[in-house]
């Protein structure tokens, strides 16, 4: 407990909420030049509290804007560097939350597991896209990884086909540089194989047909 003639607690605000709070003690009581003083260092501490937070939106921001041209393949992976990401060790990942996670949780731990690995990433709906230093483990998800290699746009498609495989099949992870499944997720693959499973069952029940009626 402090125990002095001028005790204050000064909060440290930001511009959407306060960090929290910085207390003083003196004897005696502060004058006027010296509460001038502790003003600026008030204002100060909440400055230097707030630039962290602010410098890390704008790289989330940068970095979601990235994806978006390293999937359209508009950018260059070299730009992974102004991330600290390297093009040829990074991974790309997509992840989908599993049928029983919890969408906000989901989305709170997808965005904490990506924050924590040092990803670029964005959420939209129930879709992580991220490119990582290596592969992230997101709880309640279906994920889908691959080896960047220099082509952003290449891996990004894999990594979500193989997510795509990952949730089909109900397993946590699929890498999407050799699954079978991942080439079978693809949506044109996947409707063939539909068109042609349901071609070869309405065939079959038409020759069984035929075969019993010919007893």
């Amino acid at each position: 407990m402090l125990s002095a003639d001028d005790v204050e607690v000064h909060p440290l605000i930001g511009q959407a909420h306060e960090h929290g709070w910085l207390a003083t003690a003196s004897t005696p009581p502060l004058g006027p030049s010296e509460r001038f003083a502790l003003q600026h260092v008030v204002s100060c501490l909440s400055l230097l509290m707030e630039t962290p937070q602010r410098l890390t939106q704008l790289r989330d921001d940068l970095g979601r804007a990235l994806l978006h041209q390293l999937e359209e393949g508009r950018d260059s992976p070299g730009e992974l560097t102004h991330f600290g990401l390297s093009p040829d060790t990074a991974v790309a990942l997509v992840a989908y939350p599993t049928a029983t996670a919890r969408s906000d949780v989901w989305r709170a731990q997808a965005e904490r597991a990506s924050a924590e690995a040092n990803a670029i990433f964005r959420i939209d709906g129930d879709e992580l896209v991220a490119v990582a230093p290596k592969p992230i483990t997101v709880p309640g998800s279906h994920l889908g990884h691959a080896g960047l290699g220099g082509d952003a746009a290449g891996a990004l498609e894999r990594a979500r086909f193989a997510a795509r495989a990952a949730r089909r099949r109900g397993v946590p992870v699929v890498d999407g540089e050799a699954a079978l499944d991942v080439v079978l997720a693809q949506p044109a693959i996947e409707r063939a194989v539909d068109a042609w499973a349901g071609r070869c069952s309405s065939g079959s029940a038409t020759t069984d047909r035929s075969l019993y009626a010919s007893r």
